[in-house]
């Protein structure tokens, strides 16, 4: 039944809202897409007329109409015990991202936005896990995927799952002001429709670029650009996939576009593609570190704040993936001087002020530690 879902379609089953209203219903949020009732179709058609349904249909709308209750059920038991994040797994969702994408969509409904649906990559081993941390004193204990051996990606795959490496565990950091609601992702992309075709068409119009700098820096490797071109292929083809349905593969963020693109790397044999540009920026950084340190100091504390602030920014600017930036680093136009020139501070998103004033004119810091993804 779930084979035969891929290829139905439910409003020839389902009776929608823009059945009854001929369009949306924003007066309450609903879309002409939304199910008003599921088989309302099927239930008003005439005995002889119901053997005109094709199963392929009745089974998305079955589909949908159990993957709805699912969500509702576990919206409710959530509310209930105050919890804000919902894990769901098993045979039923797995690989299926139409399941996926309505379990989301559903949670995110019922909970109007307050309440994730998140999906496990691994979560066939839950049991193996849990037996496992029961009975061992190496309670503390994380795990990385190793890619090496990693269960394709490409072709008919949904997601790509490596093996299990124990990794050291990193404690959570102590001063976060809310440890269990933490969310790295700045900016949510699982129901902004604008924001998220914005994303994936923006890394959708970079990858040739993206490309361009994996055989230029990786240099002419075993067939690089055959792998190259696979890899361009697999990304552009999730990168549709997620047009048509954004949560397919849970949660949708910037984060998660980013890894789903390395993961695409990887797999076609390109570990870290930007390897030697860091060692060559490294270089360059290691020599021009003193005198940056210099001039920090010289200083007055009020102005240091935003100099430092100024080079963590330009910093990080490598690792935008933007187009301009790209084409920078491939033209050797990006170095650290030409970068800070650069650092704009939007309205929307500064805060530095706020910060000087909380750091230097505040309660007496000794320190502060400024976090950055690189």
């Amino acid at each position: 039944m779930l084979e035969l879902s891929k290829d139905g379609d439910n409003k020839n089953v389902d009776m929608l809202v823009g059945d009854i209203y001929g369009g949306d219903y924003p007066k309450i949020g609903l879309k002409a897409t939304t199910i008003a009732s599921s088989f309302g179709k099927v239930f008003k058609a005439s005995k002889e007329e119901r053997k005109n349904f094709r199963e392929e249909d009745i089974s998305r709308s079955l589909l949908y109409l159990v993957s709805n209750n699912i969500g509702q059920i576990a919206y409710l038991n959530a509310q209930a015990h105050g919890i804000q994040r919902i894990y769901f797994s098993g045979f039923f969702i797995r690989g299926h991202p139409v399941t996926m994408n309505t379990l989301n969509y559903a949670i995110n409904f019922w909970s109007k936005g307050k309440i994730k649906a998140l999906f496990l990559r691994h979560e066939g081993y839950l049991g193996a896990f849990g037996a496992f941390l029961r009975f061992s004193n190496r309670r503390r204990l994380s795990f990385s995927e190793n890619f090496s051996l990693a269960q394709k990606i490409g072709g008919l795959q949904l997601s790509a799952v490596g093996a299990l490496d124990v990794t050291p565990t990193n404690a959570k950091f102590p001063l976060l002001r809310e440890k269990a609601t933490y969310n790295p992702d700045t900016v949510d992309l699982s129901t902004d429709s604008k924001l998220q075709f914005y994303w994936i068409d923006l890394l959708d119009s970079n990858l040739k670029d993206l490309v361009n700098l994996v055989l230029t820096w990786q240099g002419e490797t075993a067939n690089a650009a055959s792998r190259a071109a696979a890899f361009e292929t697999i990304f552009r083809d999730h990168l549709q996939r997620l047009r048509k349905e954004p949560n397919a593969y849970g949660r949708l963020s910037i984060r998660s576009l980013l890894d789903l693109r390395e993961q695409c790397l990887r797999e076609m044999g390109f570990n870290d593609v930007f390897e030697n540009v860091k060692k060559t920026e490294n270089v360059a950084a290691v020599a021009q570190y003193a005198r940056f340190v210099q001039e920090a100091d010289a200083l007055p504390e009020f102005e240091r704040v935003g100099h430092l602030t100024d080079n963590v920014l330009a910093g990080n600017m490598y690792d935008w993936g933007a187009q301009t930036v790209q084409k920078l680093l491939l033209d050797g136009n990006l170095a650290f001087r030409s970068a800070k020139d650069r650092v704009a501070h939007p309205i929307k998103f500064d805060h530095l002020d706020a910060l000087r004033e909380k750091l230097v004119h505040g309660p007496a810091y000794k320190k502060a530690v400024i976090f950055v993804d690189n």
